[in-house]
């Protein structure tokens, strides 16, 4: 995998630092997509306090993605959603990307997500991990490049997968220990 791509998960629970002191301005509780876009728009932070008012930390203002931590600008890079301009919305339409239905555009259920990798240099969606459906016992979970997004329709994703046989998430896996 690309050093710059990284999977949403691996964000989950992760501190943000503050990079003029160091201190740690919370934890990655979420995240927020703009899903027609396939871009991350923003963190949502655990401040450690329930009265604490809800913060996001934008991509713009992320100065360095570490292997345990992500680096912020400074305090202010904090932020409440309603400073972003459609932050809010986006939250009410698409929390955060993943447990969304994937289909076909031929309509066939592909399963849900599972995660997906980012760019952390754009902050754009590159792969999507999908999870096989419980009721298709037989078919393996995928791994579809982004490229395959068609739209999102009532809160589905929906996927071109007729073009080029996609590949499963064990074949994938399986490439990247043969170049390692």
């Amino acid at each position: 995998m690309a050093l710059n791509l990284r999977p949403i998960s691996g964000f989950a629970n992760m501190p943000v630092l503050d990079l003029e002191s160091g201190a740690v301005l919370g934890r990655v509780l979420d995240w927020i997509f703009d899903v027609p876009k396939q871009k991350l728009v923003a963190f949502v932070l655990n401040r450690g306090s329930v009265l604490a008012p809800a913060q996001v930390l934008v991509p713009t203002d992320i100065v360095e993605y570490g292997p345990k931590m992500i680096l912020a600008r400074n305090r202010n890079a904090l932020i409440h959603p309603k400073e972003v301009v459609g932050l809010l919305e986006l939250m009410k339409l698409h929390p955060n990307l993943l447990g969304l239905t994937a289909t076909s555009v031929e309509g066939k259920l592909l399963g849900k997500i599972n995660d997906c990798d980012i760019d952390t240099i754009s902050s754009i969606v590159q792969r999507y991990h999908i999870g096989a459906p419980l009721v298709a016992l037989t078919q393996p979970d995928l791994l579809l490049p982004a490229s395959r997004f068609v739209r999102t329709d009532k809160g589905r994703i929906i996927f071109d997968v007729s073009t080029q046989p996609t590949k499963t998430l064990a074949e994938s896996q399986q490439t990247q220990t043969e170049t390692a």
